[in-house]
């Protein structure tokens, strides 16, 4: 029979792969949603613009997804791999060799494609606004009207939006690698001071039953 620890350390294995199951369906639906955007984006060039926040909701909710699997790791390191010599998973995604030896061997090309996805369909936006609104207008940007240079102003920002929200993904790996990895930084170290304040409050309480 299963100890109540034992328990919890599979139910957040079970939710880290029910997390990455959801993050590799949404990163699917982004696809599906924007293609089928984009076809009738080029009769309405203005479904580019819609396009761009359908890659931001979309990409936020990865990046959550992203976030969630690295809290539950995070817990899973310190509170039971930790006080154990038979599991090791998640410290194995933390040690800088494992990390060296995985850049090295798994990120190709087709692992940067799925990484900065958004970021390369939003180029993909912002680059169809401009041939639409060219074919529209003519080639003679300044006969353009006042609404094609919002257009395209607005489309050039919520590319630079995308890039920053892709920019914020959340990896399982050795978080000083990047500053925008302090966040899980901030992560480990606040519950590495919970469990080291918690094991002294319960060493000094045992003190104090046996001096009792």
């Amino acid at each position: 029979m299963l100890k109540e620890s034992d328990m919890v350390y599979k139910a957040l294995r079970d939710s880290i792969i029910h997390c990455e199951d959801g993050m590799r369906s949404s990163r699917h639906c982004m696809y599906s949603v924007y293609f089928i955007m984009v076809t009738f984006a080029f009769q309405q060039r203005w479904v580019f613009l819609l396009s761009f926040l359908v890659l931001i909701s979309f990409q936020s909710m990865i990046n959550s997804g992203h976030l969630a699997v690295e809290r539950m790791s995070t817990y899973i390191r310190i509170f039971f791999e930790s006080k154990r010599d038979d599991i090791h998973w998640e410290r194995l995604n933390k040690d800088p060799k494992h990390t060296a030896v995985y850049q090295t061997t798994c990120r190709d090309f087709g692992w940067f494609i799925n990484t900065a996805s958004s970021s390369l369909l939003a180029g993909a936006s912002l680059i169809g606004m401009v041939i639409a609104t060219v074919e529209t207008y003519g080639s003679n940007y300044r006969a353009f009207p006042p609404d094609a240079w919002v257009g395209m102003c607005t489309a050039l920002l919520l590319f630079f939006l995308v890039l920053c929200v892709n920019k914020k993904i959340y990896l399982n790996r050795d978080s000083s690698e990047s500053r925008d990895k302090v966040i899980i930084t901030i992560l480990d170290m606040s519950l590495e001071e919970f469990y080291q304040r918690c094991a002294e409050e319960i060493k000094e309480k045992q003190e104090i039953e046996r001096k009792a």
